[in-house]
C-alpha cells in the first residue's frame, strides 16, 4: 500500500522491492533454476503512478521492444499496480470482483458510501471477512499497525529528500534542494512534532520551524 509519491523515485523504490522479493529464494546447490518461483509485487496506490497509465489495473512483465514477453521467464517477476483513484463509482451489480475489492479499500471508511459499501460485503465473502477483521482489530494492534507504517513512512521520505538534495547538487540548484527539504518537513509535520522532526533528518529546530513558516 503506496501513499507517498515521488515522480522520480516512485519506480526505483518499487524495482528495489521486487528484487527483494525475489532475492529471498535461495536455490540449494544443484537445484535446479527452473524451481524459482513467480513474484508478483502487487502495489495498492492511492494516487495516480502516471497519467499514461489509465487503467485501474496496470500489470509489468519483461518484454522486448517489440513487446514480445521473454520466453519461459517473461512472468518470473511481474509489477501489478492498483490504481485507487481510478475505482469506477457504478452499481455494485456492473462491478467485477476487482472493482468490489478496490472500491472497498478505498471507501470503507467514507461515510457517504455506507450503503455501497454494505451491498459489497454483502456479496462478496472474502470481502466480508477482511470487514470483519478490521472491525475487530485491537486497538494495540492498530497502534502498532500505524507506528509500523508511519516509520516506512518516515524512511521513504528521507531517502526521497536525499535523492531531491542529490539531483539538486548534480544540477547546482539550491532552490531545488531547499523544496525538497519543505516537502519533507511539511509531510513530517503531519504527525511528528518540530522537535521530532529535528531529530530524525538532524537539523536544528530554528531551522525546522524557519522552513515551516515560508510552506
Amino acid at each position: 500500500m503506496q501513499v507517498v509519491y515521488d515522480p522520480e523515485e516512485f519506480f526505483y523504490r518499487m524495482f528495489y522491492y521486487e528484487i527483494r522479493l525475489a532475492s529471498r529464494q535461495v536455490l540449494k546447490e544443484g537445484e535446479p533454476y527452473s524451481n524459482f518461483h513467480p513474484v508478483y509485487q502487487i502495489v495498492i496506490t492511492g494516487f495516480i503512478i502516471s497519467p499514461e497509465y489509465e487503467d485501474l489495473v496496470e500489470q509489468f512483465e519483461q518484454r522486448n521492444w517489440k513487446g514480445q514477453a521473454l520466453k519461459y521467464a517473461g512472468q518470473l517477476m511481474q509489477l501489478i499496480f492498483v490504481q485507487l483513484p481510478k475505482v469506477p463509482l457504478m452499481e455494485v451489480k456492473d462491478m467485477s470482483l476487482l472493482e468490489k475489492w478496490s472500491f472497498f479499500l478505498k471507501y470503507f471508511e467514507d461515510e457517504g458510501k455506507q450503503s455501497i459499501i454494505k451491498e459489497v460485503i454483502k456479496q462478496e465473502e472474502g470481502i466480508a471477512m477482511a470487514d470483519s477483521i478490521i472491525k475487530y482489530m485491537s486497538q494495540e494492534w492498530i497502534n502498532q499497525l500505524n507506528e509500523e507504517f508511519e516509520q516506512l513512512s518516515i524512511n521513504d521520505n528521507i531517502r526521497m529528500e536525499n535523492a531531491r538534495i542529490k539531483r539538486a547538487k548534480e544540477k547546482g540548484r539550491e532552490e531545488g534542494i531547499l523544496e525538497g527539504q519543505k516537502q519533507v518537513i511539511q509531510t513530517l509535520s503531519q504527525s511528528m512534532s518540530i522537535e521530532e522532526i529535528s531529530k530524525v533528518l538532524q537539523k536544528p529546530v530554528k531551522e525546522i520551524q524557519k522552513l515551516l513558516q515560508t510552506i
